[in-house]
């Protein structure tokens, strides 16, 4: 029973340190920060140049609100730990663009003991009229 306690404690923990991390993701994204937006991608994560390329065009047109919400913890092994959250999506200037909330699942990779965005993959995207 206690060993069952104290895994539960850690997975917590994991959760907890992984959740600051997309945290910084979004409060990055939302000052308009690429580079540390980018920071909280793990260095060798095959989502680095594809993230770049998109978000940055995207931070120079645009004033974007972004807002976690729902994050839910499904699991990890000695590598990953995977979780999906909802981000809210919302235009504050610029030009035409469609709010929405994308369901995503992120796996997370630890760097340096940090736990860092391996890669995202949209479930759903979710246009929203008006919020």
């Amino acid at each position: 029973m206690e060993d069952n306690a104290a895994k539960q404690k850690y997975t917590n923990n994991q959760f907890k340190r992984a959740l600051e991390t997309l945290k910084d993701y979004v409060k990055a994204m939302n000052e308009n920060d690429l580079e540390e937006t980018m920071s909280k991608l793990h260095k060798n994560s095959p989502a680095q140049l594809p993230t770049r390329y998109a978000i940055g065009p995207l931070m120079s047109t645009y004033k974007l609100y972004h807002r976690l919400l729902d994050p839910e913890y499904i699991g990890a092994n000695n590598d990953y730990l995977f979780l999906r959250m909802k981000q809210k999506n919302r235009k504050l200037n610029g030009p035409e663009f469609q709010n929405n909330i994308s369901d995503l699942l992120v796996a997370m990779k630890q760097d340096e003991g940090i736990w860092k965005i391996w890669n995202m993959m949209a479930l759903e995207t979710v246009i929203i009229q008006n919020d």
